[in-house]
Formats: structure tokens, sequence, C-alpha cells
């Protein structure tokens, strides 16, 4: 698909020349985290806030825009081994080439800025009711404990059945909800 080879940045600044906002536009997916201990991540996109934050202002405003981003991912991006270390680095290698444009721009006190806004309404799908995650777990817990006791398991195999396990038996048990299900 296509992609966008630039880093897209913005700078806004207070009254008193202070920055208070940085706007990063970057053409590549957020997945060295994709599916890393089954949590929802800032991924790199997280480390790169982090490090402005160190380097510019804690109270700095990062907002994180995906740019054309085709099949682009991080350099470092491994499939079957997710690694927090691996997003650290994507997301402070950013924020370091970032840093000295940052640092360059002058800001305006009479900028133009252009506002589009349109509202998409989409279509939300009920979560599960209880018996279809009893069904849910009495298919997958089997198939992981089998995919446990074999010695070749790919860890993404392993990864997905373990997912399928922990979902079900976090919304099973009402703990708090962690996305929603968009009708495909």
């Amino acid at each position: 698909g296509p992609t966008d080879p630039e880093v897209g940045l913005i700078r806004v600044d207070d009254v008193d020349d202070n920055p208070i906002a940085a706007v990063i536009t970057f053409g590549c997916h957020p997945v060295n985290l994709h599916s890393y201990r089954n949590l929802i991540a800032p991924d790199f996109p997280g480390y790169t806030r982090r490090r402005l934050y160190e380097r510019v202002d804690e109270k700095l405003t990062v907002l994180f825009f995906s740019s054309p981003s085709g099949d682009q991912n991080p350099a470092n991006f491994r499939w079957q081994d997710p690694s927090e270390a691996d997003a650290r680095e994507t997301g402070e290698k950013l924020a370091d080439g970032l840093l000295d444009a940052f640092n360059r721009i002058v800001t305006s006190e009479s900028p133009v800025l252009g506002v589009t806004v349109q509202t998409i309404q989409l279509p939300l799908e009920a979560l599960p009711e209880s018996s279809i995650l009893e069904e849910h777990l009495e298919q997958w817990r089997p198939r992981l404990g089998q995919l446990e006791a074999a010695a070749e398991t790919a860890p993404a195999v392993l990864a997905e059945a373990r997912t399928e396990v922990e979902w079900a038996e976090e919304k099973e048990n009402n703990l708090p909800i962690d996305g929603i299900n968009l009708i495909g």
C-alpha cells in the first residue's frame, strides 16, 4: 500500500515561546508489542513521547499519528518474539531524530490554521454473552494445554491460544473491558 517516507512534525508554543505540544506523523505500524503479554500498549510512539517528555518538558502534549504506512514495520520488528526493548529502541530513535528539528522550529505569533470536522458513525457489536465465553473457554483451554505440552509449538501459535483463553477469562470474570468489537 501507499507509504509516506517523511516524518511530519508540528510544534506549538505558548505566548511566552515555551513548547506545549508536538504533533508527529510517521509512516510505520506501531507493532513492536503486537501481542506482548496480551496488553494494549502505546508501543514505540509511547517511548517517543516519553523521550520528548524527558528532553523537552514533562508537560508537553505529544500527539502521534500514523501516516500512510503500507506494510512498513519497524526494522527491529519480530513477529514471534515481541519485545518491549525493541519498542523502546524504535521510539527513542524516532524522538532523538526529531529533537534537532523540534528545537530549530521557529513558531509564529499569527499562524493560519484550517480545520475540517467530520463525524463518522461506527457500527459496534455487543460483547459476547457469558454462555458464549464459556463455550470459547471449553474450546480453547484444552487446545492451550496441548500446545503447551508439545515441544515443537511455535511461539506465535502458543501466544494466540493464550490470548484466546485470557480474553475469555477476563470477560467471564467481569474485568474492565479493554476493547470493543467492530462489525467487520
